[in-house]
């Protein structure tokens, strides 16, 4: 058990899990989506996101970001940045994130398809900045 235990330790040392350097700490992960070849990165800094419009599902308001402001947005970018992609969406997700345990802001994440079947995600802030993603790791199918 402890020779299990050292070799633990050891790896985690020589290993460290993620990367902990200064810039990675400030950055805050929004979202993730497993492409087919890339797992990819959704992140802001922590300062842009402490900053991001706060909004409440209770408040009987619209949300900072009309939903047709986040697809026209989404689309654009899309155009601009994977024109292999058609602007196909196939769903429209408005997820919560806390900025602190009582304050929190939302993003869309819109799943886009291409002719080949293939899904991209746009991630949308409610401050109407699409969030580029970080290509991360490759996945093996």
């Amino acid at each position: 058990m402890r020779r299990i235990l050292f070799s633990y330790i050891a790896l985690l040392l020589l290993f460290p899990y993620g990367n902990t350097s200064a810039e990675e700490k400030s950055k805050v992960l929004l979202a993730k989506h497993k492409g087919r070849k890339f797992l990819y990165l959704y992140k802001i800094d922590r300062q842009e996101f402490n900053a991001l419009p706060i909004w409440s599902t209770t408040s009987g308001e619209s949300p900072p970001l009309e939903i047709s402001d986040a697809i026209r947005l989404a689309r654009n970018w899309v155009t601009k940045n994977r024109p292999d992609f058609e602007t196909n969406i196939i769903s429209i997700n408005l997820v919560p994130l806390h900025i602190t345990s009582d304050k929190i802001t939302w993003v869309y994440k819109i799943p886009i398809t291409s002719t080949l079947l293939n899904t991209y995600l746009v991630v949308v802030t409610m401050d109407g900045k699409v969030i580029e993603p970080i290509k991360e790791i490759p996945t093996h199918d």
